[in-house]
Parts: C-alpha cells; structure tokens; sequence
C-alpha cells in the first residue's frame, strides 16, 4: 500500500469562482454557491445519510440477536442461527459473528469454517472489555485480522434477567465493505469522490483499495505543506467543515461530516479537485 493519499488536497470553503476553487475574503464576505458547490453539498447529505443508514442497520440486527441470545440463552442452538441471520443480511462486509461468555471466551462462531476459534479467551481486548466491564454496546477502531483484512467490531452485551452479564455478541466486519455498498446506493461521479476515515486519519474506504488502512498524509513530503497540518488538526476536532488543500499547484476542495455510533466517530468526506 501507498503511504497516505496522494491523490487527497483538502477542503476548499464550499464556494467557488467560476470553475476554479471558492475562497473567503479577508472581509468574511463569500461568493455564492456555484453549481459545483451544490451538487457537493447534496453528495455530502446522501452519503452520510446512506453509510448511516447501512450502520443503523448492522447496529439493529447485531442488538436484535444479542436480545434473542437474552432471551433463550447463548447457547441456545437458535442463536447460532441468529448468528448466521447477521452474516448473510450483510454477506458484502460482516466477515464472522461470535457469542463470548462473561470471561470473554468465545462460546460460538458462524461462519462454521471459523469454528476453530471457539474456546479463545479475547477478553483482553479494549472493546471486549466495555462490553464485559461496562455492559454497553461498542464499535471498535480498526484491528489487522490474523487474515490481513481490516476490520472493526461491533458487539452489544448479553444480559441475564437480573442484569448482570451472561456474555457478549460481536460481529467482525469490513467498514469498507459496510461503506461501499453506502456509497453504490446513489451516484457519484467525477470530479467529486468520497473518503471515510476516522479521526485519527486512518482511512476506512477510499475508490482505490491500496489507500484503505493507510493513514492520511502519511508520506513525510505532506509535512511541508501547511495546508495538510492545518486540516489533520481541524478534522481531528471538528464534526463538519470545509477546507482547501493546495498540494503542489494543485487544490483539493472537500467538504466533510460525521457519523457517530457508541462513541465511535467516523469523518465522511466528499472531495473535488480543482
């Protein structure tokens, strides 16, 4: 994989002359939106409204078999058929789902070809822990599967009647995946492209594979440019915004926003070269 995104100059403010990249004046007064502007502004809204809607989605049917687990028990021969309900309603990004038991071993896996992990403790990990120790739902950041993908968990507790913790579901999954089947659900084309990272810049989904899993501005050559500083510490913070990045003559205008979920933030940017 490429060391950070290369092809990424950031968020321009909204608004352009002409055909060119919008500006502010020193004043604070801006042009108004141009066509471009626009159509970016809707891309922005479909996309975080699709990828939230694919999460919501997970999110309910991984609660939705944690309660069943609730109700009949984790190792009920039902579950294990709750289980496999999640993997095929989401085949394109949800790799494995796990019942653990209240010690963080794992009690059961579908797909069955993944069977030789049951009886592994993974209690010791961080999201593991707020499951167990805080009885709250949890989406992790990205791990490195033993398989090389990157992936995400999204697990929620299971709880016996008088409250404490019986165990725990948890499903293993493909943000990329989750996000690329947000993204075919309306169109988008160029010159405008999405890019979901996470706060700390790790890219989620890009067009281009080799990007996912990359850090943005990775590459030592982004520290000279005061642009790319300005706007890893603006995305690092702040919910929604807009930016340019000038890379070498060339100037990226992006626009961004966040989808959150148990504590989890997601930036969705939607980026225009000009």
């Amino acid at each position: 994989m490429r060391n950070g995104l290369i092809s990424i100059g950031v968020v321009v403010l909204l608004f352009l002359f002409g055909a060119g990249c919008s500006s502010v004046a020193e004043t604070g007064e801006q042009t108004a939106p141009s066509p471009d502007d626009r159509i970016q502004q809707t891309l922005e809204r479909e996309l975080h409204a699709a990828v939230l809607d694919r999460l919501h989605l997970l999110d309910q049917t991984v609660l939705s078999a944690a309660a069943h687990a609730a109700a009949v028990g984790l190792d009920d021969p039902s579950t294990h058929e709750v289980l496999a309900n999640v993997t095929d309603t989401f085949s394109d990004c949800v790799i494995d789902v796990i019942t653990i038991d209240a010690d963080g071993r794992i009690t059961g896996v579908y797909p069955p070809e993944f069977a030789s992990a049951i009886g592994s403790d993974i209690s010791a990990q961080p999201h593991i822990r707020v499951l167990l120790d805080q009885k709250k739902p949890v989406l992790s950041g990205m791990i490195r599967t033993v398989e090389g993908v990157d992936a995400a968990v999204l697990a929620y507790p299971v709880l016996h009647p008088d409250g404490t913790i019986a165990g725990g579901i948890s499903a293993l999954f493909s943000p990329a995946g989750l996000i690329d089947g947000a993204v075919n659900s309306f169109e988008m084309t160029a010159p405008f492209r999405a890019l979901v990272i996470t706060v700390d810049g790790l890219i989620l989904y890009s067009p281009d594979e080799e990007e996912i899993g990359e850090v943005l501005f990775s590459d030592p050559g982004y520290a000279l440019f005061v642009d790319v500083e300005r706007f890893m510490t603006r995305i690092g913070v702040e919910e929604r915004g807009s930016a340019t990045v000038g890379l070498s003559g060339v100037q990226k205008q992006i626009i961004w926003d966040t989808v959150l979920l148990h504590g989890t933030d997601w930036r969705l940017l939607v980026i225009k070269e000009c």
